[in-house]
């Protein structure tokens, strides 16, 4: 059975669609886990998926999704951390080869300095685009 709008690849939803066209349609999958440790992309991303960014004792712990869901924040993954989710942030492409899929945060106008803002990321036309990346 083929995806019933590209018909190229097998479909992996209920609707009949393969990823590529589900994410046409409905944005990026939601993630599992936030790789940052940049507070304005955390608060970016949290935009980004309709979540409520939550804040523990060292600082933002994890985003709140619509329907309760908790994904957790990190600034720091080992690959047993990230292996088969759907991560959001930037890794390193070992780390990112273990992950199902990276959300990872692009710039059109990569900004300058080490702390942005979300205004700063809207500026620079930040954008979330979803990796599969596969080690040889």
């Amino acid at each position: 059975m083929k995806c019933v709008e590209c018909v190229a690849a097998e479909p992996v939803g209920l609707d009949g669609l393969c990823e590529d066209c589900l994410a046409a349609h409905y944005g990026p999958p939601r993630p599992h886990l936030v790789v940052s440790r940049h507070r304005g992309a955390i608060e970016w991303l949290a935009r980004e998926f309709c979540a409520e960014v939550i804040d523990g004792p060292d600082g933002p712990s994890h985003l709140l999704l619509p329907g309760g869901e908790r994904v957790p924040i990190i600034g720091q993954a080992t690959a047993d951390q990230v292996r088969g989710r759907v991560v959001a942030g930037n890794l390193p492409l070992s780390l990112a080869a273990e992950a199902s899929v990276v959300l990872a945060v692009e710039f059109a106008r990569p900004p300058r300095g080490s702390e942005y803002s979300i205004e700063d990321m809207e500026a620079a036309g930040a954008r979330l685009r979803a990796y599969e990346v596969r080690a040889r």
